[in-house]
């Protein structure tokens, strides 16, 4: 999927739209724009630590992640939190 890219007016749609027309249940990228933007209760976000997103986000839905493995761990996490 091609989304809207904040830096570049284009007719595209965000992840946002993406996202909740595919239901996507947890959603991953390094932006803390597309992080909040796509964070709600019904989805949880991981942004992936880089040294343009390092401010804190104050939102319960928006998970921290240093690599892959840490991404993983989180999703693994969150699915025997759903099944408890």
């Amino acid at each position: 999927c091609f989304s809207h890219n904040y830096l570049f007016e284009d007719d595209l749609k965000t992840k946002k739209d993406i996202c909740d027309e595919l239901e996507v249940d947890v959603f991953i990228d390094d932006s803390p724009i597309y992080a909040i933007e796509c964070a709600k209760e019904s989805r949880e976000t991981i942004l992936i630590n880089r040294p343009w997103n390092k401010k804190p986000l104050d939102n319960p839905h928006i998970k921290r992640a240093n690599d892959w493995e840490e991404i993983v761990n989180i999703i693994e996490k969150l699915e025997k939190d759903l099944t408890n």
